[in-house]
């Protein structure tokens, strides 16, 4: 079985919907994708599920102990095209440290 693999990127349209709450991804905004097996066709090669940050690591908090959970976030792919303050949002969710930041539409705010 193949090593489970994770995307991020920022919402090109916010049309996809988080696989978790079921709600849109705003446009621009930053989602992580499970990359996935595409169930539909052997040909098509592999999809994405999209979910809000907060969601996929509620997600990974609950999973089975044997699932792989995002640690090196370098290994996310993508990665290096974000941000700086939303690197610091997943990486804080990562060290499970509170959230002292959020970007949106490229502000940094404080809370």
């Amino acid at each position: 079985m193949a090593e489970q693999r994770y995307c991020v990127e920022y919402a090109k349209r916010g049309t996809a919907g988080c696989k978790k709450c079921k709600e849109k991804i705003g446009k621009g905004l930053v989602r992580i994708g499970k990359i996935v097996p595409n169930p539909f066709s052997e040909s098509a090669g592999d999809m994405k599920e999209w979910y809000h940050i907060k969601c996929m690591f509620e997600k990974l908090e609950r999973a089975r102990a044997t699932t792989k959970k995002i640690d090196d976030l370098t290994e996310l792919e993508g990665w290096q095209e974000l941000q700086d303050c939303d690197k610091n949002l997943i990486s804080q969710h990562v060290t499970g440290k509170p959230l002292l930041a959020y970007c949106l539409s490229g502000l940094q705010l404080i809370l």
